[in-house]
C-alpha cells in the first residue's frame, strides 16, 4: 500500500504542479488571444449590463430575470467552500504573493469562462416538443413556424406544423439535424379563431 501511495502522490504532484498549471495558463492565454482580450475590452460593458438595472427592491423584470440575478444564480452554482478554503490555503502556504497570482489566473480564466459559455450555446437541434395549455381558453396554437439562428439576427425556417387541439406533448421534427444557438417559435393562429395564442412549454429535441 505504501508503494501505491507513493505512486499516487508522485502523479498528483506532477499533475497539480506542472500539467494543471500549464493547461490553465495556456488555455487562458489561447482564449485571451483568440477573443482579442474580451475580458478587458468588454469589462466596462459587463459591469454596465450586470448592475445597470440593479435594485434592492426586486420586482418584475421586463425580460425575465435581470443580468445581476443571472450572475447571482451562476455564482451560487459554481462557488463553494472549496473556493474559499482554496484561497485561504494558497495565502497560508504561498504568502501574500499568492494573491497576485490568483488575480492573474482569474484574469486569464475570464477568457476561458467566456469561451466556455459562448461555445456551450451552440447545440444540435432535431426539432422541438410542444406542450399545449391545459385550458383551451388560453388559446392553444394551431399553425406555427419554427426557425433557428446562430447569431440571433439571421433566421432560417426549419419546419411548419399544424398542432392538435390538446395539452399532450407534440413533436415538430426538422428534416435534418441543425446546429443552432437560438430557435424562434411563431404561432400563426389558434384553434379558436382568437387574435392571440399561447403555449405551456417548449422543449428542444437534441
Amino acid at each position: 500500500m505504501d508503494a501505491l501511495y507513493d505512486v499516487v502522490v508522485t502523479i498528483n504532484s506532477y499533475l497539480s504542479n506542472y500539467v494543471l498549471l500549464v493547461l490553465l495558463v495556456g488555455t487562458g492565454l489561447f482564449f485571451t488571444i483568440r477573443t482579442r482580450a474580451v475580458q478587458f475590452r468588454c469589462f466596462a460593458e459587463g459591469f454596465r449590463r450586470m448592475f445597470g438595472g440593479f435594485s434592492l427592491k426586486g420586482g418584475k423584470q421586463a425580460g425575465g430575470i435581470s443580468s445581476f440575478q443571472a450572475l447571482a444564480t451562476a455564482v451560487a452554482a459554481q462557488v463553494g467552500t472549496g473556493n474559499i478554503v482554496g484561497a485561504c490555503g494558497a495565502i497560508l502556504l504561498g504568502g501574500p504573493g499568492a494573491i497576485f497570482w490568483m488575480w492573474i489566473i482569474a484574469l486569464l480564466g475570464m477568457a476561458t469562462n467566456y469561451a466556455e459559455a459562448e461555445l456551450a450555446q451552440e447545440t444540435e437541434m432535431k426539432g422541438i416538443t410542444c406542450f399545449g395549455r391545459a385550458s383551451g381558453v388560453n388559446g392553444r396554437v394551431k399553425d406555427c413556424v419554427v426557425e433557428t439562428s446562430l447569431d440571433g439576427r439571421t433566421w432560417t425556417e426549419r419546419a411548419r406544423a399544424t398542432l392538435a387541439n390538446t395539452a399532450d406533448a407534440q413533436d415538430i421534427r426538422f428534416p435534418a439535424p441543425v446546429k443552432a444557438r437560438f430557435f424562434r417559435f411563431t404561432a400563426l393562429n389558434n384553434h379558436y379563431g382568437d387574435d392571440f395564442a399561447s403555449m405551456a412549454e417548449i422543449v428542444v429535441i437534441k
